[in-house]
């Protein structure tokens, strides 16, 4: 069963529907996300960083993902070579504040 989509929904908590189905939804809706960003923005790399970047680690290698990844037509072949990457530190934003901060007390 396909979770009813409200008007403005964006994630989990505006959706109707089971949970599980509603997570799986989102999970399809980032991915095409994702997908659709990359080549516009010409980017050689996809980096993955949230809170849910710990439980998406398994699905990345999915057929769900890998599929709606991929499916962008004449730029199906960019898609495929294009590495997904996750970032798993509990604190990214922290961590990156802390290594600018070095970078600029150094220089």
């Amino acid at each position: 069963m396909r979770p009813a989509l409200s008007p403005g929904a964006t994630d989990c908590h505006t959706l109707q529907g089971p949970p599980l189905a509603c997570e799986r939804w989102a999970f399809v809706l980032r991915t095409a996300v994702a997908g659709d960003l990359a080549p516009a923005h010409g980017s050689n790399a996809v980096v993955i960083s949230s809170g849910l970047s710990k439980r998406m680690a398994s699905h990345l290698k999915s057929r769900l993902f890998v599929g709606r990844f991929v499916a962008k037509g004449r730029y199906r072949h960019r898609m495929e070579a294009m590495p997904v990457r996750l970032v798993l530190h509990d604190q990214p934003g922290l961590l990156g504040a802390a290594v600018a901060f070095q970078h600029q007390q150094a220089s």
